[in-house]
């Protein structure tokens, strides 16, 4: 199953309320972690891109694949692995902070820039 979002002012909280509702039935533990990590890509995208940006949920065979992406980005094509730091928040502690956290709760993240899109993304197994 897959689902197109359109993020609005109150993204982080409903981009939350949309994650924990597809995974109902799934490890508490795994839901809040994917709520979490949906919530901090949707945040960084209303940040640094977008005000409205997509969100885009995919579930199969115990996998969650989680992307939020602006369709209007006019940025060079790149690939930014996972270390390289693609939140780029405003300061050290929160860099940190968020880096950790994908890390440790995601299984697989990153960005992806081309000219008509910018996309960050986690992978989560269920």
């Amino acid at each position: 199953m897959n689902s197109r979002f359109t993020m609005r002012a109150e993204a982080p909280a409903y981009s939350r309320r949309i994650v924990r509702s597809i995974l109902i039935g799934e490890d508490v533990e795994k839901i809040e972690a994917a709520a979490l990590l949906t919530s901090e890509l949707v945040t960084a995208a209303m940040r640094d891109g977008s005000r409205d940006p997509d969100l885009f949920v995919d579930v199969r065979r115990g996998h969650l694949h989680v992307e939020v992406y602006d369709s209007h980005s006019t940025s060079s094509p790149v690939r930014v692995d996972a270390g390289a730091d693609p939140l780029e928040p405003s300061s050290p502690a929160t860099r940190e902070s968020a880096l950790r956290i994908f890390d440790e709760l995601s299984s697989d993240w990153g960005q992806e820039v081309r000219p008509d899109i910018s996309a960050l993304w986690f992978d989560l197994d269920l």
